[in-house]
């Protein structure tokens, strides 16, 4: 049996050029939909995988058909800004957060893959980046300082 780590690394790491990940396991077994660790870098990657619907220049590395699948509603219902959700992705349409169709990965401690497909963009965010007052939260430096520049 290969792990899913194991996998990554045969299958979808190469295209996105991501040479040093680690995922979290418990008994062997990589725990899914969390515990991924990646560098900011290959975050966006990920995200412009998406973006260009799972291909990679000529390489269709994820079928299109699954990227599609996974960015529609599987779920309703969820906190005003997030939008709903599909597999492992949010999907927030610009009536939930009144300014861009987009949709987006969370990660644990500030962490986020935002891609907004209108825009050809393609956001990752690591932690939260801090400002004097306190910490300016991941969406609101997308909003407030990035999405105006587009």
């Amino acid at each position: 049996m290969m792990s899913a780590l194991a996998f990554s690394y045969q299958y979808l790491f190469p295209f996105l050029h991501i040479s040093k990940a680690k995922w979290k396991e418990n008994h062997g077994v990589n725990l899914g939909g969390t515990g991924l660790h990646l560098y900011a870098m290959d975050m966006a990657m990920f995200g412009y995988l998406y973006l260009k619907g799972g291909k990679i220049g000529a390489d269709q590395v994820v079928s299109q058909e699954w990227v599609q699948e996974s960015i529609r509603i599987q779920a309703e219902g969820h906190p005003e800004w997030f939008g709903n959700y599909g597999y492992h992705w949010w999907v927030s349409p610009q009536e939930h957060n009144r300014r861009v169709d987009m949709f987006f990965a969370l990660g644990a401690h500030g962490q986020y893959i935002f891609v907004i497909p209108s825009k050809d963009l393609v956001v990752a965010v690591r932690k939260k980046p801090g400002k004097k007052e306190g910490v300016i939260l991941p969406r609101d430096l997308l909003f407030e300082k990035i999405l105006p520049c587009f």
